[in-house]
Order: structure tokens, then sequence, then C-alpha cells
């Protein structure tokens, strides 16, 4: 049996270039920042004093934590965009993947306050609210996602894990349509630079609802993309530092290719580098070894932080908005580029460019890796 072909029909989040797709990805394109100074006595003991938080986000519900509430929001959405009828669907093939890379760790402290004055003071909902399967329960129930309910937690690799686990899900058919994503609440980048310290947190949520393509095609759904291929590896090497010479990213990315069969079709990569001193000129190292110093690579940490499980949701909706509207993200504060990194094609501004086919990367601490190819609609 030939393996299904799995596309993407509806996009959604809220991360700190915006709370949509259409003002996140129009902020991007035009160049500016997330990030901020924290600023309130909140902040006051805080080593770091700038993060990339989200603003001017409606709550609907107060009791509901932050992460929750963010991957409501984007996955509304999502299947908005995707036009997704639940009427007239088959909910017992419609799943959920969505993970998160620290879940609610505001939400604990909170709760050890509370038990330190008196257990009377905790809330019926305090284990349930701090598990990383409440974001992926919560979409469960409301759109009846009835073939599975899944969640994914593996650092910043989390987002393209969740993505990756919907696309086996529905290859291997055991659903026909997948809501996949992953959510962050909150925690200067500068990707590439020779400046570079450090990564910069942020907070976020990206959802995608992914289908098989006949699925797509049969309830006249308008496809953003094709997701072609992925491929993992582990550094198997340390908690932080990826394996010199970038070896296992190279692997992924090899891995994900298969999905294509000519590495030469890739017209960008949507690089993971989160602006440090190592990460940086090891991808940049794979990269190169695989497709040579002249390809198109940007990194949207340097505008939106690094959303750490979001991350990797986040990135590839910001791909797939890259290909549908014809233009390459710039890497911002791209200054001076690092000495030990050849990438010749790294725009210090958003570029047109007609992108076929898109690779996108996600790394996290204890070297997990992911990368995803895509393929713009109209070659479907």
């Amino acid at each position: 049996m030939a393996a299904r072909k799995v596309v993407v029909t509806g996009v959604g989040t809220v991360n700190p270039l915006g709370n949509s797709v259409k003002e996140s990805f129009e902020n991007l394109i035009s160049g500016k920042c997330g990030i901020s100074k924290l600023t309130g006595e909140e902040f006051a003991y805080y080593p770091s004093k700038v993060a990339a938080r989200i603003t001017n986000f409606a709550n609907s519900d107060e009791s509901i934590p932050k992460f929750i509430q963010y991957s409501l929001h984007s996955t509304e959405e999502a299947v908005k965009m995707a036009n997704l009828d639940l009427k007239a669907i088959d909910l017992t093939r419609l799943g959920v993947c969505f993970g998160t890379g620290l879940g609610n760790l505001e939400y604990i402290c909170q709760s050890h306050d509370r038990l330190k004055e008196s257990y009377r003071k905790l809330s019926a909902y305090t284990i349930p609210y701090i598990l990383n399967n409440a974001p992926a329960g919560f979409i469960s129930k409301q759109y009846q996602c009835h073939a599975f309910s899944h969640s994914v937690s593996t650092a910043c690799t989390t987002g393209l894990h969740s993505i990756i686990d919907a696309f086996r899900y529905i290859q291997s058919r055991d659903a026909d349509i997948v809501i996949a994503g992953a959510t962050e609440p909150h925690r200067a980048s500068r990707p590439f630079d020779a400046d570079r310290c450090g990564f910069v947190v942020g907070e976020g949520s990206g959802t995608l609802v992914i289908e098989s393509l006949e699925h797509a095609l049969s309830r006249g759904a308008k496809i953003l993309a094709e997701i072609c291929g992925y491929g993992l590896s582990s550094d198997a090497y340390h908690m932080t530092s990826p394996f010199p010479e970038g070896e296992w990213i190279k692997y992924s990315m090899r891995n994900a290719l298969r999905g294509i069969g000519n590495i030469n079709l890739v017209d960008y990569i949507n690089a993971h580098a989160t602006s440090t001193v190592a990460g940086d000129i090891e991808e940049a190292k794979a990269i190169e070894s695989l497709f040579g110093s002249d390809i198109l690579v940007s990194s949207c940490k340097g505008s939106i932080g690094h959303l750490l499980g979001a991350a990797g949701a986040v990135e590839l909706i910001f791909t797939i908005m890259s290909m549908n509207k014809n233009v390459a993200p710039p890497n911002l504060n791209l200054e001076r580029k690092a000495n030990k990194i050849d990438l010749k094609n790294l725009p210090k501004k958003a570029i047109e460019k007609n992108i076929r086919y898109a690779l996108s990367n996600s790394f996290g601490f204890y070297g997990t890796n992911a990368s995803i190819v895509l393929k713009k609609n109209d070659l479907i």
C-alpha cells in the first residue's frame, strides 16, 4: 500500500510578535522584534532583564493556566483556517498531538507557595493543571478528538516532534486529521552574529491542522503545504553542547531529505539557531556540509526569542507562510557574522523568494534533533 501524502490545511499561533498568524508574520517580515525589557517588581531579582513575551492577550478564563489558554487560542485559529466542520467529519478519525517543553512552572511555583501556608489553599485542579498533557486534553475535549490524545515533551524539539508524530499517525492510518503543535508559558537574541551570547526565552503556542491529502481533497480544504518527510537523531553526547561538526544535525536533515529524494530542490532553511556560541556554529557547519554555503538560511529567534517547546511549531508555521507569500524572513539583529560561519545567504532583511521546498530544524537539550521538509502547495 502506497504511503499516504500528508498536508497542512490550517495554522494558528500566539507569540511575541502577535496574537494571530497574519499579525505575527507581517511583523516578522517587517523586521519587528518581540523581545523587550522586563519591568516591574516581579522581575526585580531576575538575572536576565529581557524576554520575548506575549502582549495584549485576552485571557478568557483566569482560572485556566496561560499555557493552556495559549494552546486553545492557536488551535481555534488553525481549526477556523482549515474550515474544519466537526459535524461533517468522523471524530473517531480526529486526533490531537500537542506538547510542551517545560509545562506550567508558574502554576507549580504558585501551588508550592500556597502549600507552605496550608494544604487547604491548594486548588482541586492542581495536579490536572500541572500535567504536560493538559493542553492536549483541553484541545481533545474542545474539538472531540476521539482517535487519541497524545502529548510530547522533548525540550526545544517538542513542537516538531508533535508534528512528526501526527505525520506518522496519519501515514499509519490511525487518523485522518490531527491537531498538532506545542505551547510554552514565559520564562536579546542574535543568531549567527559574532557577538551572540545565548538565547532569550519567550512564550507562545503554535497549532497545525494536519490531514491526509485524500481527506483534505474530499472536503474541499485549502492546502497550505505538504509535509514530505522528517528526520530524527540523537547526539548521545552532552546535556547542552551539540556534537562536534554538527554530525547528528546533518544526519537528521539528511533523513528528512529522503522524502523528496533530491537535496538540490531545497530553496530555504529555517534554522534552529538559538544565538548560542556553540549551537549556531555546529548547525551552520552541518548545513554547509550538506547544502553548500549559498543556501538561503534564516532564524526567527532574533525576532521572537526562543519559545522552547513551542519553537518548532511556531517556526514551521512561519516557514509555511514564507512559502505561501514568496518571502524569506530576516535574521534580525545579525550585524557581524561569526568568523566560523561560512554561510553566505543570511538575509538581514526579508527578501522575495519563490520557496518551493523548505527545511525546518529543531534541536533540544540532551541532543534531541528533528527536521521536517515541506513542499509548496502549488506543487502538490
